[in-house]
């Protein structure tokens, strides 16, 4: 079956009929984009742990912990060290 509304009219010989025309899910709140993203696994591994414990799928954790950024305006914070500073410190350049 089609994913069109099938709202039924009456036409002027009294029939019913079903109509074709798509109507918007009122319970949506919002439409969602699919995108394709590259995540470093032990960050999936850590969104897919927390799904087992709360049930939630990871990909709505995911979606939820960047709506919580995007609400609150939340600006990454990152600071460049130099590379001799690493060195010094015995860190690697990922």
């Amino acid at each position: 079956m089609s994913r069109r509304s099938l709202c039924p009219s009456t036409t002027k010989t009294g029939l019913e009929t079903r109509s074709t025309d798509p109507v918007r899910n009122p319970y949506a709140k919002k439409g969602k984009k699919a995108i394709t993203i590259r995540l470093e696994e032990d960050v999936v591994d850590y969104f897919k742990a927390m799904s087992s414990d709360t049930g939630i799928p990871y990909q709505h954790l995911i979606n939820l912990y960047l709506r919580d950024c995007a609400e609150n305006n939340r600006k990454l914070s990152l600071v460049w060290k130099k590379k001799e500073d690493l060195a010094e410190s015995g860190r690697s350049e990922d």
